[in-house]
C-alpha cells in the first residue's frame, strides 16, 4: 500500500473515532465502546492450555464476548477497542512469561501477519495494533510468502492446508526466545504454522498467548 494511502487510512479512522458517538459493544450504554462495568464482567483470570506440546495462555475473558468485540474492531474500525483488548494480552503474557520463569525483557513477541487482503480492507493489523495500546511492541519478523484463502469459511483440515508453509521469517532468529501472540484460536493452525516458520529460522518458541480459544465454527472471528 503506497505511503500516503495508509497515512489516509489512518486518518480516517482518526476522525471516525472523534466523530462516532461512543456506544459500549456489550450493554450499548453512552459511557464508552466499552464501558467500565462491561470490561470487568469480560475480563477473566488467565487460563493455561496446550496446542499439542505447544503451552497456550489465554486471557480469561469471555470468548463470546471477545468475539463480539473483535468484530466491531475488525469489521467496522472501532480501533479504541484496542486498548481494552492489549490490556486483556498483556494479562495473559504476563502469566505466560512467569509460568516459563523467564524475564519478560528476554521474551519477543510475534503476531502471525494477516494476508494481505485484509490489511487492504482495514488499512491496520489488530493484534499488533492491540499490543501497541497495551505499551507492547511485537517484532515484525514473520512475512506471508504467498497468498491464503480466508480462514473463517475453511473446516481444521482445510485450515491446516490453507496455512501450510505460508509464512516466513525476514531474518535469521538464531536462539531467539519467541511467545506467538494471536486474537483468538480456534483448530490452533495459525499459531502452529507461525511456530513452524519461526523454528526454520532459528527461534526457541517457548509458548502462545491469544485473547480466548472458541469453537470452530462458520462465524468465527478468526
Amino acid at each position: 500500500m503506497p505511503s500516503n494511502t495508509r497515512i489516509f487510512a489512518r486518518l480516517g479512522r482518526f476522525l471516525l473515532d472523534l466523530l462516532l458517538p461512543a456506544e459500549c459493544v456489550v450493554c450499548s450504554s453512552d459511557e464508552d465502546d466499552l464501558c467500565a462495568a462491561c470490561c470487568a464482567s469480560v475480563a477473566g483470570v488467565p487460563v493455561v492450555e496446550h496446542l499439542g506440546e505447544l503451552r497456550l495462555v489465554t486471557s480469561g475473558a469471555k470468548p463470546d464476548q471477545v468475539v463480539r468485540i473483535l468484530r466491531r474492531l475488525k469489521d467496522r474500525g472501532q480501533t479504541r477497542l484496542a486498548r481494552p483488548l492489549g490490556l486483556w494480552l498483556e494479562i495473559a503474557i504476563t502469566e505466560a512469561t512467569a509460568g516459563l520463569g523467564l524475564p519478560a525483557r528476554e521474551v519477543a513477541l510475534v503476531v502471525p501477519p494477516s494476508p494481505w487482503s485484509s490489511w487492504r480492507k482495514r488499512g491496520f493489523h489488530p493484534v499488533p495494533l492491540m499490543l501497541r495500546r497495551a505499551g507492547l511492541v511485537a517484532l515484525p519478523v514473520l512475512t506471508n510468502g504467498r497468498s491464503r484463502f480466508d480462514q473463517r469459511k475453511l473446516t481444521a483440515q482445510q485450515r491446516a492446508l490453507n496455512l501450510a508453509g505460508v509464512f516466513r521469517s525476514r531474518i535469521p532468529l538464531s536462539g531467539i526466545r519467541v511467545l506467538v501472540v494471536d486474537d483468538v484460536v480456534t483448530t490452533g493452525s495459525t499459531i502452529l504454522e507461525a511456530r513452524r516458520a519461526l523454528e526454520a529460522a532459528g527461534a526457541v518458541v517457548v509458548g502462545a498467548v491469544a485473547l480466548a480459544r472458541v469453537p470452530l465454527r462458520r462465524d468465527s472471528a478468526n
